[in-house]
């Protein structure tokens, strides 16, 4: 029954015509809106009818049966309505859901999801209309449900807020699909590397261009844009195409395909086959998509292939294959001369005949069956093949195969067909012995079979006497509504009542229900019958079962149950194992007769494919591959890449050989590699040489050589495949010669720090020594008394200290560039208490910092070195955070792996970051903080040594933090 006639809807449509005007129309979301407000109309209407009523029967009735899915909740958030549409989708019964506080955690087990989902229903309200959220059903299926609440806008007596949905899920999909495909089809577009695609306007202006016109034209889409054709192209003829570009938007249609050759900017020429299709645009045909395809290969194949058909003539010949043309428009038919001696004729100089004269030597009974084979291949345009036999005018008697291919004109009417014919008769002469020999097994299986009979009609007669397993189970639940004793007592229940009602998975253990819930999956799936014989361990015992389950379906087609019988065939399955064991030997010797003759067909069959793949394979690598005989080393195959790579023709180069081709300078390199493969000592090699171009241009190539011998390991081939890394080369030149004149700069500025800062100490050593004897003198003399006197003296001692100390600092900076580190893992946690002891030991009571670390890595890299980073850090810390009460510094690490150290010091500013590491470099002056300014630049050094990176983070007043990023060892942590 159609749905417009469903009970449901008739009822909706006397008490709201509307719905019928809405359920008609599939303007997709609208519709959804508009039902679910007329739902709410009926929900109002049927409610105020029926609320004198002692009973809500009839309204509960109109709920159950909407065509929508309908749920309803209560104060506490627990569902009290749920139809009979929202059990079909998702498979929960009413009975499983409503009361059930649980519900919600059955349809989005997610947790965060499920949160989600609620607080937005919660924050948005009533009105909103077509919340699409993914619903996991009973069987574990996600669905797309559009809900809809309008709970304030059409209130319900008892129900606090109410909804209604639809299942989307088949939408959503097929819009995915689409969205993917349209994707797919602009990939496929611009990155096709078959058909180079541009667009023009009517002056031939360029506005749309491809990736594979950048590959075929050597043009970039930057340079191609917006520019005329023969700014492009400027040694082409291009009136031509103006005129025809201007006809094709005059005419809006696609031209026919035509073939012309373009000169490349790098003067190369590219045969070209074109089609120029209209774009419409307001009624006008304004721009033109034209389609190049490149066939300058074709061109070279059409000439490889006439030299293959010379090889396959010889090859036919050789072989002893007849091959075989008819012009179906004439008659005749060409042979090759084993043609002829097939047919027991000697060859003619005219190697032309009638086709009358090959059909006289078809015997007579054979003839039907031939014509019959060419009439269904030319009217199915499919491959021609027969066997038959031949009579010789000697009397004797021939099988051969016959094999053809037809060939159609461009209207599709068969015009010519090419063939084969091959000598068969020794395989049929085999196949009669094999028939006579199976024969005499099927007498043997005849005699096997009597015996099989006698103990299945045993079997039977058991098996005929006890009941089968009957069972339903529905669909959307998995629910058992029927079922017979027999399967009752087998799952270990007393009688059918107990099974009647609960669903698979309550009935069978959780392996066994989930077998079951597979197969009855295919069953609704397909809707077909499924069948299976199985062995299953129930409380009842093993059982071996013969199954079939069979689709109940409704008169749409839609299954919506199966109903399934079980037939227990244990002894039979028992007999037949013993009956297979004893036709084990039978069968074997069977299939291996039919494996010989299986297995020269395979051969034959797979040598064909075989050749074709190396071929392809030789012709497309990307390598440059070449094939020269070890005599004269004479090219005799070069694929493509290799004559691209030489700029030789493939012609050209195999009337060349290797010496020619090779850099004179590199043939004594390659000389003992060479002898040494020839001599069998090894199986090839592999070298780095040069290669001269037809431009006389050097190219550098990675040789890699192996020997091709004959069966009776004769060294017949050298098969060379060349890599060109030309580019490679001389960027690791480049890059070898920059890092020699980067090794003895830094050694020249390691050396020129070290010397400066030793030979700056005996200067300042002396400078302290005569401050200090020039003070005690002054002092003896009273001359100290004048203050300026005592501060000029206290500026130079000062002074002389201070250059000490940056001395010492540039020492140590040289020292860490020199030092030789050893990676080993360490343990951070000792070096940080190191440091924090050495920075506490320095402070007053007054001066205490508190210090934080968190959880430290292990790390690989030189522990004294290291111990120095952290020592410099935390002294910096504490030394601009001591006027903060109290001053703190935290030490830890950042999931990533980032070690950090924070301070709440004054901080700097980040617009002078960038000079934070550099040596003497100071964002505060002296008087406010001491040091040199030195010690950053070390850890900066330090931490570069070990191939990691540090950086500061800070605002002005609100401290400063230092990140660090180091090799970390392992998975280890340590903590405080």
């Amino acid at each position: 029954m159609p749905e417009f006639l469903q009970p449901w809807f008739l009822l909706s449509l006397l008490i709201f015509p509307k719905l019928g005007l809405l359920w008609q129309s599939e303007a997709g979301r609208w519709v959804v809106v508009q039902i679910a407000a007329v739902v709410a109309i009926a929900l109002l209407s049927a409610s105020r009818r029926f609320a004198k009523q002692p009973s809500n029967a009839s309204l509960h009735r109109i709920l159950e049966n909407l065509p929508i899915m309908l749920n309803a909740f209560d104060a506490k958030g627990t569902i009290i309505v749920w139809n009979q549409e929202c059990e079909r989708v998702t498979g929960y019964s009413a009975k499983e859901v409503v009361g059930n506080p649980d519900a919600m955690r059955l349809f989005y087990p997610d947790d965060a999801y499920r949160e989600a989902m609620m607080a937005q229903w919660e924050e948005e309200g009533s009105g909103q209309c077509n919340w699409e959220w993914d619903l996991t059903c009973k069987n574990g299926s996600v669905k797309t449900i559009a809900w809809s609440n309008i709970s304030d806008e059409y209130p319900v007596p008892g129900w606090v807020r109410w909804g209604v949905g639809i299942d989307v899920s088949d939408r959503k999909r097929a819009e995915n699909e689409q969205r993917k495909a349209l994707t797919l089809f602009q990939r496929l577009i611009e990155e096709t590397p078959l058909v180079a695609i541009q667009g023009f306007d009517q002056n031939g202006i360029v506005h749309y261009w491809n990736q594979a016109s950048t590959t075929l034209y050597g043009i970039s889409k930057t340079d191609a844009l917006g520019k005329p054709l023969e700014q492009l192209f400027p040694t082409n003829n291009w009136s031509a195409f103006h005129t025809l570009l201007s006809q094709t938007c005059e005419l809006g249609k696609a031209t026919e395909p035509m073939g012309w050759t373009l000169t490349t900017p790098t003067g190369q020429d590219v045969n070209i086959y074109s089609v120029m299709v209209p774009i419409t645009q307001d009624d006008r045909h304004t721009e033109v998509f034209c389609m190049d395809v490149d066939i300058t290969q074709r061109i070279w194949a059409e000439q490889a292939l006439r030299d293959s058909e010379e090889r396959l003539r010889l090859t036919l010949n050789f072989t002893h294959v007849g091959s075989w043309d008819w012009n179906i428009q004439t008659g005749e038919m060409t042979w090759n001369d084993n043609h002829f001696l097939l047919m027991g004729l000697l060859p003619t100089e005219s190697s032309v005949v009638q086709r009358e004269i090959w059909r006289d030597r078809i015997h007579p009974d054979d003839q039907p069956i031939v014509e019959q084979a060419f009439a269904q291949a030319l009217n199915t345009q499919t491959d021609y093949e027969v066997e038959y036999r031949i009579l010789h005018p000697n009397g004797t008697l021939h099988w051969v195969l016959d094999r053809g291919h037809p060939l159609y004109n461009e209207q599709g009417e068969p015009v010519r067909m090419l063939g084969i014919l091959l000598d068969i008769s020794d395989r049929k002469h085999a196949e009669l012995q094999i028939r006579q020999l199976n024969e005499a097994l099927e007498q043997q299986n005849q005699t096997l079979e009597a015996l099989v009979e006698q103990r299945t009609s045993e079997l039977s007669t058991l098996i005929n006497n006890l009941p089968e397993y009957i069972f339903v189970v529905e669909r959307d639940t998995m629910r058992i509504p029927f079922c017979n004793d027999l399967l009752a007592k087998s799952a270990g229940f007393s009688s059918r009542t107990d099974v009647q009602g609960k669903t698979i998975f309550e009935c069978f253990s959780p392996a066994d229900a989930a077998y079951f819930a597979e197969q009855n999956r295919q069953v609704f799936d397909s809707g077909e019958i499924f069948h299976t014989q199985e062995k299953l361990e129930l409380p009842s015992g093993t059982l071996y079962l013969d199954t079939y389950k069979i689709p109940l379906k409704r008169h749409n087609g839609e299954t919506y149950a199966l109903i399934g019988t079980s037939r227990d065939f244990t002894e039979l399955a028992l007999a037949r194992q013993e009956l297979m064991q004893q036709s084990e030997e039978l069968r074997q010797t069977n299939q291996q007769l039919q494996t010989e003759v299986w297995e020269r067909q395979r051969a034959e069959t797979a040598l064909r494919q075989s050749e074709e793949l190396l071929r392809q394979i030789f012709d497309n690598a990307p390598l440059g591959i070449a094939l020269a005989k070890i005599s004269t080393y004479q090219f005799v195959m070069v694929n493509n890449a290799f004559c691209e790579m030489l700029g030789y023709t493939p012609t050209e180069l195999m009337e060349n050989s290797c010496p020619t081709i090779s850099h004179p300078d590199d043939a004594e390199l390659e000389k003992p590699s060479a002898e040494k493969m020839l001599q069998g000592e090894i199986p090839g090699y592999q070298l780095v040489k040069r290669y001269i171009r037809k431009d006389n241009h050097i190219i550098w190539g990675n040789l890699t050589t192996r020997t091709i011998r004959s069966e009776t390991g004769e060294v017949l081939y050298a098969l060379g495949m060349v890599d060109d890394i030309t580019q490679r080369k001389h960027a690791q030149d480049a890059l070898a010669k920059r890092t020699t004149e980067l090794e003895a700069i830094n050694r020249e500025l390691e050396s020129f720090s070290y010397s400066v800062s030793h030979d700056l100490r005996a200067p300042l050593r002396h400078i302290g020594g005569f401050v200090a004897a020039l003070s005690n003198y002054l002092q003896q003399t009273g001359a100290t008394s004048d203050p300026k006197v005592a501060h000029y003296l206290q500026v130079i001692g000062d002074s002389s200290k201070r250059m000490g100390l940056l001395i010492d600092g540039l020492l140590t900076l040289s020292r860490v560039g020199r030092r030789q580190i050893e990676h080993h893992p360490v343990n951070l946690l000792p070096l940080i208490k190191q440091a924090i002891w050495l920075v506490k030991s320095a402070q007053t009571s007054d001066e205490a910092t508190q210090f934080v670390i968190g959880n430290l890595p292990v790390v690989r890299g030189d522990a004294t070195l290291l111990q120095q980073v952290f020592s410099n850090l935390i002294d910096n810390a504490v030394k601009f955070s001591r006027l903060r009460r109290p001053a703190r510094v935290e030490v830890g690490t950042l999931p990533d792996g980032t070690i950090y150290v924070r301070d709440n010091g004054v901080g700097f500013d980040m617009e002078y970051a960038d000079q934070l590491f550099g040596a003497f470099q100071r964002l505060h002056s002296n008087a406010e903080y001491e040091g040199t300014g030195i010690g950053l630049a070390i850890v900066q050094r330090i931490i570069h040594r070990h191939g990691g990176r540090i950086w500061a983070e800070s605002k002005l007043e609100q401290g400063s933090c230092f990140y660090l990023r180091l090799e970390i060892d392992g998975q280890e942590e340590c903590f405080e």
